[in-house]
């Protein structure tokens, strides 16, 4: 038996392979944006921010849309406020667009759709910027 690498019997089970993505799906669900980068603890994705985004979504004229499929437009916005935000030109439109073909995964929306909650987030992100929970966090 190598003692430098980790056996398993029978009845001993392996780790499962998706439970990091396992946990992200139920940080989704529970509403926590951090958990639709694209890249776990890239970023804080501040409390104030995070509270705006789930806010937002209920009262958003979008009823048939879910949490899970709105979740990755927020964590977006908070990712490129400050590249592109609140107005990008039709070069940054592209590469937003391009952005969000990566970053969507599982969600449903279509872009035009993501481009509105893009918006949205910003124009918040942009009356928001200088409070203290958010100054220099992205």
């Amino acid at each position: 038996m190598n003692l430098d690498q980790p056996s398993f019997s029978d009845h001993e089970s392996r780790p499962a392979a998706g439970r990091h993505d396992d946990m992200l799906a139920s940080r989704r669900l529970a509403g926590a944006v951090d958990a639709c980068l694209p890249f776990s603890g890239m970023t804080t994705v501040p409390a104030a921010y995070d509270r705006f985004a789930r806010a937002h979504f209920h009262r958003s004229p979008l009823k048939a849309v879910s949490w899970p499929d709105a979740c990755p437009a927020y964590a977006l916005a908070w990712l490129t406020h400050a590249a592109y935000g609140p107005d990008p030109d039709a070069a940054g439109e592209c590469e937003l667009q391009l952005q969000w073909q990566d970053l969507q995964g599982l969600s449903n929306l279509q872009w035009h759709e993501a481009r509105a909650i893009l918006r949205d987030a910003w124009a918040w992100l942009s009356r928001h910027e200088h409070d203290a929970g958010l100054a220099g966090a992205a």
